[in-house]
């Protein structure tokens, strides 16, 4: 079975109906590079990407149906287990330590 690779990954992840995506950030720049493929995916797909921290909670309903998908990134490992136990689609950037100890409970 091929291995999917982390650019088709985010595709799937933005047309499918996973509430989680959890990103590897291996430095800032490649974290930086992921940022950008998923604001030009979003754009294909007509949804609003916007980035934060994760300390607002900027997760309103749009009046007009836009749908808005929050890029966080982090290396709080209370934070990100926080974000994925929340139902909010979102996507997690975040250290290598972080994503081994949650790659598990990525997708879902």
């Amino acid at each position: 079975m091929p291995k999917i690779n982390n650019i088709d990954l985010i595709k799937s992840f933005l047309s499918s109906s996973k509430n989680h995506l959890l990103i590897n950030q291996v430095n800032e720049e490649i974290g930086l590079f992921y940022t950008y493929v998923i604001q030009y995916i979003a754009l294909e797909h007509n949804i609003n990407v916007y980035i934060t921290d994760g300390m607002q909670d900027n997760y309103s309903n749009d009046l007009f149906g836009e749908i808005k998908l929050p890029v966080i990134t982090t290396t709080s490992t209370n934070k990100v287990n926080d974000i994925l136990t929340s139902t909010q689609k979102t996507i997690i950037n975040t250290d290598y330590r972080n994503y081994k100890k949650f790659s598990d409970r990525k997708s879902t």
